[in-house]
């Protein structure tokens, strides 16, 4: 939901791509992305969903959200 800002399409596809062949959780990914995205545009809520499709079968969702909910310590993933 964003406030006053809102992000171009194209730069933030340039910008996802850039994670592609880092050796990093995939939890990590999503919590940098959504703390950039928070720091660009300053929304008034975020969520960062990150379907992470690797190869071998065994694909994991990570949500993130902002402002993150009271009862949280940190990302919901969900193995499918």
């Amino acid at each position: 939901m964003p406030r006053d800002r809102c992000l171009e399409l194209k730069s933030l596809k340039e910008y996802l791509f850039c994670y592609r062949n880092l050796g990093i959780f995939q939890e990590n990914i999503a919590n940098q992305v959504l703390n950039d995205i928070v720091k660009a545009a300053d929304p008034v809520w975020c969520l960062v969903k990150g379907d992470f499709r690797p190869r071998g079968g065994i694909s994991t969702i990570v949500e993130a959200f902002h402002p993150r909910p009271a009862d949280s310590k940190g990302p919901r993933t969900q193995g499918v």
